[in-house]
This record gives structure tokens, C-alpha cells and sequence, in this order.
């Protein structure tokens, strides 16, 4: 099982492809429904870090907030990287 490591603006672009959104990156479409299998099968592990969320909270539109979360959530399955 390979460890993956995302940074904020990754988790931001991908959740954009996973909710139909114009990509900024194309590439992306296959890569944001590929992430959420393989999280869900065990194959990767897509943890996030106290600065994915100190960054998601700096977000000013809570809707904005909650699908973030809800994404990095979702492919992380709430696997951490420790300070």
C-alpha cells in the first residue's frame, strides 16, 4: 500500500474535477475519480496534515469548507501525517 502525499492546492483542483467544475489542470478529471477508488479499496493512503487543515479553515465560504473537508476526508479515511 503506497503512501501519497498531497498538498493543499492538489486536494483543492481535485475536488474541483470530482464535482464536474472546469479543471485547471485536465489531467485531473481521472486522477480525482481514480483517488477516491483507491482510497476505498485500501490501495493508497492519501493522509493530510494540521496545515491541510489549518488551510481549509482559512477558507471564507463554509460550503467551500465543507466540501474540502469532506473530500480530504473521504480519500484520507481520517489517516494523519503527526507533527
Amino acid at each position: 500500500m503506497a503512501t501519497i502525499y498531497m498538498d493543499q492546492w492538489v486536494y483543492v483542483n481535485l475536488l474541483r474535477c470530482y464535482k464536474g467544475l472546469k479543471p485547471d489542470y485536465p489531467k485531473f478529471v481521472e486522477a480525482s475519480k481514480i483517488i477516491i477508488e483507491t482510497s476505498r479499496d485500501d490501495k493508497h493512503i492519501f493522509p493530510f496534515s494540521i496545515a491541510h487543515l489549518y488551510e481549509t479553515i482559512k477558507r471564507t465560504k463554509l460550503d467551500s469548507r465543507k466540501e474540502l473537508f469532506n473530500y480530504m476526508f473521504t480519500t484520507s479515511k481520517f489517516k494523519t501525517i503527526r507533527p
